[in-house]
């Protein structure tokens, strides 16, 4: 008997003894990042965590993106630092009164029901400004709700009373743009920083940030700023550090995107604006244009335009060297207008535009910059009308243009028309042609040229242009511009007198055109609409090409 009680005694401690041990994983067995038993993602960007997986797993602490649907919050009055009961959340509804540190996350964007959620703490354990700014409910009505995002951090198995996550270090949200730093691990993917696609490249480019809401007038600038700026096809990233390019509307109604590390809780920024994937060479004029005005100089700042492309999947880059990016001694503020990138090394490329902003965090540490209107072509390239007939000017027979009921010979070109229906058109019943970015009450940002036909001065020595112009107020060069072109060759400006604009006071304005005598030329007058606080209007009459001289005509032979 004794044998046998000791038989089961060693039987019972060796089952003890097994079940001990069994919960104590080996060397091999211990669970890093990305490695977490029953996790169907990988932690990866392209491959990120699920909601089930962070709230079927017991594993805590590790890192890697999770995926899902923000779709609630904590209502803001909850003293608690706890969900109590589905009274304390506000869940399948947008609402701005809820907390914003923390949001709710589930799988589906229809979940109601706030236990197969995740708790997304946006303040836990340092976590990011960038992404806070971003994902949280209260500052975010605009987005759509409920919202798609992605986002990396660390396990919790409790925060406000659910499996969550915390310490976040970057988000993925609409249109790829990538926000945050991505931690102390760098960029998610070393190969491929920025997530750049070429597969579908554009034909040009387009950004002037004129799809942001009016100026909101409620007493204080942040209303209209949007520290998440994205725009479709575009990305923003915050590389280093946790802010992003921000979009900003001015009192004028002014749109741009600004980059300053000013007062930035980090020690250095990295901040980069990149542009859809294009081929250089339908790029109009391989040149890419843009306006830059910067302020509050600090030598620790850079603004640096790179060419980006895909080879094997990794990313290259190469910095062009760009002239007229404002710096020391630049006047604060104001701006410089179609600084040019040239592409002609990249010719035969498919590749990206990108900004790099590079700063020191803290207080008056650094430069600000800001960006607008990049697009394609050169400013003034050559527009590219259908010229009509040839028109001969002898000594005797100068070309004259009244605009009295029609264009005349002239054909209007447009290059930028925004909202507008028409820039030049004529007036009849006071014989003059008017342009104007003036629609519905707003100015509108507008370019359009009113191009002459091909004038043949070939038999001239001296030539003589003459016509009247008025305009509302003060004429402004970089307003009202007059382009000349011999033939085969490029657009150039020449200076004119402006109108006063003194209630459209009349101005004969007179340009020697005799460099031009003896080849063919054309001539035109551009107007440009840059702002949407206010449009010029410039009328234009009486036009004349006159000439003298030439080679004289032999007698005939009798």
């Amino acid at each position: 008997m004794k044998k046998i009680l000791n038989a089961l005694f060693l039987a019972l401690l060796a089952v003890i003894t097994f079940s001990a041990c069994s919960d104590v994983p080996s060397p091999y067995d211990i669970k890093g990042e990305g490695d977490a038993s029953g996790l169907t993602g990988d932690g990866s960007l392209e491959n990120p965590y699920t909601v089930e997986d962070l709230i079927s797993t017991s594993a805590s602490s590790t890192k890697g993106w999770v995926e899902g649907y923000i779709v609630g919050g904590i209502k803001s009055d909850i003293s608690t630092t706890y969900i109590a009961s589905a009274a304390d959340v506000i869940i399948g509804e947008y609402s701005a009164s809820v907390k914003d540190g923390v949001v709710l996350v589930a799988s589906l964007p229809t979940e109601t029901d706030y236990k197969k959620c995740i708790a997304v703490n946006l303040n836990k354990d340092g976590g990011n400004a960038a992404v806070k700014a971003a994902l949280n409910l209260p500052g975010n009505a605009d987005k759509d709700f409920p919202r798609h995002m992605k986002v990396k951090g660390t396990f919790a198995k409790n925060t406000w009373g659910l499996p969550g996550l915390i310490a976040l270090t970057a988000a993925e949200i609409e249109n790829g743009v990538i926000v945050g730093d991505g931690g102390d691990e760098g960029p998610v993917d070393q190969d491929n920083p920025f997530g750049l696609d070429d597969s579908n490249p554009l034909d040009e480019i387009k950004a002037d940030f004129e799809e942001q809401p009016d100026w909101v007038d409620s007493g204080s600038g942040k209303d209209n700023q949007n520290y998440s700026y994205a725009l479709e096809g575009w990305k923003n990233v915050s590389y280093v550090g946790d802010r992003l390019w921000t979009g900003i509307v001015s009192k004028k109604n002014e749109k741009y995107i600004q980059a300053t590390a000013h007062n930035g809780a980090a020690a250095n920024y990295t901040i980069w604006f990149v542009s859809p994937a294009f081929t250089v060479d339908k790029i109009k004029d391989k040149v890419i244009t843009f306006d830059c005005a910067a302020a509050y100089f600090n030598a620790t700042t850079t603004l640096k335009v790179y060419f980006l492309e895909l080879q094997n999947g990794v990313m290259q880059k190469s910095e062009i060297a760009v002239e007229g990016i404002p710096g020391e001694g630049a006047t604060d503020h104001a701006w410089v207008e179609n600084i040019k990138i040239d592409l002609s090394e990249h010719t035969g490329k498919v590749g990206f535009i990108g900004f790099e902003y590079v700063a020191e965090g803290g207080a008056s540490k650094s430069t600000t910059y800001r960006l607008d209107n990049i697009k394609s072509g050169k400013d003034g390239s050559d527009p590219t009308p259908e010229p009509g007939e040839e028109v001969v000017v002898t000594k005797d027979t100068p070309y004259e243009e009244s605009f009295a009921g029609s264009f005349g010979k002239f054909t209007e070109d447009n290059k930028e028309l925004g909202s507008l229906d028409y820039i030049w058109k004529v007036i009849a019943d006071k014989d003059y042609v008017k342009a104007t970015a003036f629609k519905g009450g707003a100015a509108v940002i507008a370019e359009g040229w009113l191009v002459s036909p091909i004038l043949d001065l070939s038999t001239l020595s001296k030539v003589t242009l003459t016509f009247t112009q008025m305009s509302y107020s003060a004429g402004d060069k970089s307003e009202f511009m007059f382009k000349v072109k011999k033939e085969g060759e490029a657009w150039k400006n020449v200076d004119i007198d402006m109108p006063v604009g003194n209630t459209f006071e009349e101005l004969l304005t007179t340009v020697d055109l005799s460099a031009y005598a003896g080849s063919k030329m054309q001539f035109a007058f551009a107007y440009k609409n840059a702002k949407t606080s206010a449009a010029n209007t410039w009328n234009i009459k009486n036009v004349k090409v006159a000439g003298e001289g030439g080679t004289p005509t032999p007698d005939p032979v009798f």
